[in-house]
């Protein structure tokens, strides 16, 4: 069983081609989307209780992390002792706080149109898909103040080397390594795990080759788990 959690400026739904190809497997949609703004008392606290829940019911997982999701798998993996294995993919441990302040700024100014670019190009390290898919590009800019609170949430935590009872593997993306690698190798380093490199791929493999993310995905599960 595999459990995925999804990171910033992102929604279950972005993972349904991996979930279908790593079955059975469950993606559970965090908080501050569909809408539903988070509440002011939401903390990185609140992600960890709520993925135990989703772990609770689903022993002896394969637990995925994606970006700010790596960080709340990251956590939560610390408290357990039924994980399978822990897949950290482009964990988000810490942000560059100019380019936070750049986005904020923007937000502010209400050019979400700049805020979505600048979260997407230069702290995700994407190209920028407003001409090739204008409607998605309008819909992605309903998340940019649950991204804001998330980002924040990056921006105060202060990453411990993990005391961890599950082996790891982290996986980074060839074009985004500039940005997450460091962060990356510092897991590698502190847990004895695995890291690979997506070629030719970056932040958003799942939606770009999820064929290659689910495949390295479960070859590093299996691995683990001899």
């Amino acid at each position: 069983m595999n459990v995925i959690i999804h990171g910033a400026q992102s929604v279950a739904a972005d993972w349904d081609q991996v979930k279908a190809l790593l079955e059975p497997a469950a993606v559970p949609e965090r908080r501050g989307r569909s809408g539903v703004p988070l509440p002011d008392d939401h903390s990185l606290r609140t992600e960890v209780e709520d993925l135990h829940e989703v772990l609770d019911q689903h022993k002896n997982a394969t637990l995925v992390g994606h970006s700010y999701g790596g960080l709340i798998a990251l956590l939560a993996a610390q408290e357990r002792d039924d994980l399978e294995a822990l897949v950290l993919y482009e964990p988000a441990l810490h942000v560059d706080s100019a380019k936070v302040a750049s986005f904020r700024h923007a937000l502010s100014r209400g050019d979400r149109d700049l805020a979505l670019e600048i979260m997407v190009t230069e702290i995700a390290g994407e190209q920028q898909f407003r001409d090739t898919d204008p409607e998605g590009w309008l819909k992605a800019q309903e998340l940019l103040e649950t991204t804001s609170r998330e980002l924040a949430t990056v921006e105060s935590f202060r990453y411990q080397p993990p005391k961890l009872q599950v082996p790891v593997t982290v996986i980074v993306g060839e074009h985004t390594d500039h940005i997450f690698g460091p962060a990356a190798r510092d897991v590698v380093r502190d847990t004895g795990g695995t890291l690979v490199t997506l070629e030719g791929e970056g932040h958003i493999a799942h939606v770009t080759n999820p064929e290659l993310l689910a495949a390295t995905i479960r070859n590093g599960s299996s691995t683990l788990s001899t």
